[in-house]
């Protein structure tokens, strides 16, 4: 029963310069900024953005909600990931 996540990369965001977007593949939540994109991506780390990996799913960008979401769900169902 394992949840693999991993900070997000380059490959998540869309770069329209100045502007940059990441949005959740699973609620769609979105958040943009204009600030650098190593900048933005270590922001997005800290908050909880991550790419969620288990046997079942594979999610590129996973907003903070969603992740903890999943991460209860796998816990409580004791699913094997």
């Amino acid at each position: 029963m394992k949840l693999l996540t991993q900070k997000i990369t380059i490959a998540q965001l869309k770069v329209e310069s100045p502007k940059i977007t990441l949005q959740c593949n699973c609620c769609k939540r979105v958040e943009h900024g204009t600030i650098p994109v190593e900048a933005f991506i270590d922001a997005a780390s800290y908050m909880g953005w991550r790419q969620v990996t288990t046997s079942h799913i594979e999610i590129e960008a996973a907003c903070p909600s969603c992740v903890k979401e999943l991460r209860e769900f796998y816990q409580s169902k004791q699913v094997s990931a």
